[in-house]
């Protein structure tokens, strides 16, 4: 069974750190591992691009889950390298044209990268798509 990650995501309210996760399934302590990850990049004992080997060891074992390359592309723009983000995505959107997250995603990362008019057109694909109805707002509110 895959494990598809459809939420990563921290939220944080004063000094309280909440890593919020949803997924079909996870491995034995997957969760324990990201957060302790998270925790050692955040406290400099490791540097955000520890991540990159084993997101692109997950994308060769699963070269169709766009959700992968969704936390790739997150990876990179939270260590500034927006363009290899841009990148992630676009090669997501190409594996999976009907997943709401990669299109979402690709707009935020766009107007985040000062890329506006590119923004625009993406939440306008995104718009088009749930038009034509290959696409469902669920979908897009999971991510």
């Amino acid at each position: 069974m895959e494990k598809d990650v459809t939420r990563s995501e921290w939220q944080v309210s004063g000094e309280l750190w909440t890593y919020h996760i949803a997924a079909r399934s996870f491995v034995h302590h997957m969760v324990r591992n990201l957060v302790g990850t998270f925790l050692e990049v955040g406290q400099g004992r490791r540097k955000a691009e520890d991540f990159d080997p084993y997101l692109l060891k997950v994308i060769e074992d699963r070269p169709t889950d766009p959700a992968v390359r969704i936390a790739l592309a997150r990876a990179r723009a939270g260590r500034g390298d927006k363009t290899a983000a841009i990148e992630a995505l676009a090669r997501a959107i190409e594996i999976d044209p009907e997943d709401p997250n990669s299109r979402g995603e690709l707009g935020r990362q766009l107007i985040a990268s000062g890329q506006d008019a590119e923004a625009l057109k993406a939440y306008a694909d995104l718009l088009d798509a749930l038009e034509r109805g290959s696409l469902s707002l669920q979908q897009e509110a999971k991510a």
